[in-house]
């Protein structure tokens, strides 16, 4: 009986044009960003998945790549918008989670992807905070019947606890959602030196942990939050060693 049930979905996933491959289900999805950040990979509509190790039943897989398909298409489409919308004055980015990383969170968390809302992403820098505040703005008008409602978060208005700043929505396209985030460049870096630090990666020694690490940051935010608002002579604080020696100072 259950052969029989596995039998008819892989039916029903080859009659999708994806390609099964044995006991994996679904074939390996080579996964590629081009030059500007647009996702392309080989494997049927809805890319693949790594099967085996994740633990997680032919129908999940199934799923994920049902999914996955849909918001590459729905990911490019946005993407191509922001670039039209924005790129002319703003740099404009954006990057897909691989089906490793989906599988492993769906396994771990025993999360639907259908509730994950930031397998894709999409990024928009602004050169200071006018910029930031009439680019949000802008993009608002543009998307305010494509928003996801209670998606929006103002960290400008409502910094983090960390000092982190930008804004963030979840936008549908092509019936799936996806991340935007606007924040200046001196915050992206922020937000990029703080991560690992954030996630507590074993690379960075504890940082993550350290009192003195986790004030710098909120204290870097605010100085940044203040060069961004045009403020003279303000200087972002001396980092701990450790994060000197880490590079992961500002």
């Amino acid at each position: 009986m259950e052969d029989k049930r596995l039998m008819n979905i892989l039916k029903k996933a080859i009659g999708k044009g994806w390609n099964l491959t044995g006991i994996n289900a679904v074939e390996n999805f080579n996964q590629c960003h081009d030059e500007r950040g647009r996702f392309c990979g080989t494997g049927g509509e809805g890319g693949g998945s790594s099967g085996g190790s994740s633990g997680l039943s032919v129908e999940q897989q199934i799923e994920i790549s049902d999914i996955y398909g849909k918001r590459v298409t729905g990911y490019n489409e946005l993407l191509t918008n922001l670039e039209k919308e924005f790129g002319k004055d703003h740099a404009v980015s954006g990057r897909m989670k691989t089906v490793e990383s989906i599988e492993e969170k769906v396994g771990r968390k025993g999360v639907k992807i259908a509730d994950i809302d930031d397998i894709s992403g999409t990024r928009v820098l602004t050169m200071n905070k006018l910029d930031q505040i009439e680019t949000v703005n802008n993009f608002k008008a543009r998307y305010r019947h494509k928003i996801k409602p209670g998606s929006e978060d103002d960290y400008y208005s409502h910094p983090k606890d960390t000092g982190y700043r930008a804004y963030h929505a979840t936008v549908i396209e092509n019936g799936q959602p996806h991340e935007v985030q606007i924040r200046t460049h001196k915050f992206n870096e922020w937000a990029e030196k703080y991560h690992p630090v954030y996630k507590n990666e074993d690379w960075t020694m504890g940082a993550g942990k350290d009192p003195a690490v986790i004030n710098y940051f909120k204290e870097a935010a605010k100085a940044i939050d203040a060069i961004d608002s045009g403020l003279k002579d303000v200087k972002i604080p001396r980092a701990p060693y450790k994060l000197d020696l880490l590079g992961l100072s500002l």
